[in-house]
């Protein structure tokens, strides 16, 4: 009969190992734990041990939650690149999602000659510059209107206008702060400050010679958030992947998942006996 070397702990999460004669992993795991033991590696040994062979235990399944992880654990080979694959998912589509509704940042200083320099930078989740852009010599922010052909519903071309919000020079340069068609909208449609906020600002910062800076920021409430969602779980994958390269984080780890399992199947059983006895006539 094979012999297989086992590794668990026990109810007081003390580690113990030994060897253990069984025709599969599957038997091994069952038997521990039948012995109050979670098993956590199970590995075949080459060695044989003459006579004494224990008799064999029938396959079941797994009772509850606690022992179908022990039994994944114990048989199965732990996928780290596939967790980080799966981090890297998350994380790329994150920036892809903040790419789309970037969070754009504008800073504008008065200079020794009294002129305005501004720079204005878009920053997916606000986390790096995706675009930035500088005008030197500021004199106005104002609306910039575009003509553009548009098709309606029985193809025929009409001639439609778009805007955004710009920041100008005195020889007609400028640097856009909003992008085509952003609705100005109100608290409860952007993050910062909304596109009339962000015009009554800088208008009084040009008007005014006294203040010698002023910043503000603005985002779209419907991206950011699916984007942070996104970020925050690609870190927690990350930062899973690289406790898995340690021992002692990956042994608390799956002992305080082992345990919540324990817990949960605990609960389930108190319902089911409780469910039970309301049955009894």
């Amino acid at each position: 009969m094979p012999l297989f070397h086992w590794q668990g702990r026990d109810g007081d999460g003390r580690l113990l190992e030994g060897d253990l004669e069984a025709p599969q992993k599957d038997d091994v795991v069952a038997r521990l734990r039948d012995g109050g033991v979670v098993a956590t590696a199970v590995t075949a040994s080459t060695a044989t041990v003459p006579g004494g062979d224990l008799p064999p235990v029938a396959p079941r399944a797994p009772r509850g939650l606690a022992e179908r992880l022990a039994r994944e654990r114990a048989t199965g080979r732990p996928h780290r690149l596939r967790g980080l694959l799966i981090a890297a998912f998350f994380l790329a589509v994150a920036l892809g999602v903040g790419a789309m509704g970037p969070v754009t940042a504008y800073r504008c200083e008065r200079t020794a000659g009294g002129s305005v320099d501004c720079r204005v930078r878009q920053r997916p989740l606000g986390l790096f510059a995706l675009r930035e852009q500088r005008l030197a010599g500021v004199t106005a922010v104002d609306d910039e209107n575009q003509t553009v052909a548009r098709r309606d519903k029985f193809g025929q071309t009409l001639e439609g206008f778009r805007s955004r919000l710009v920041l100008r020079d005195s020889q007609g340069h400028s640097i856009p702060l909003t992008g085509w068609d952003e609705p100005s909208g109100s608290k409860a449609d952007d993050i910062g400050q909304t596109e009339a906020e962000m015009r009554s600002a800088l208008a009084g910062f040009l008007a005014d010679s006294q203040p010698a800076s002023i910043t503000g920021w603005r985002g779209h409430s419907a991206p950011l958030p699916i984007a942070a969602v996104l970020l925050l779980l690609g870190l927690l994958m990350l930062a899973l992947f690289v406790l898995s390269l340690f021992a002692k984080p990956t042994e608390r780890i799956y002992a305080a998942v082992g345990r919540l399992a324990a817990a949960a199947d605990a609960r389930a059983a108190a319902v089911h006996a409780e469910g039970g006895r309301e049955e009894e006539p």
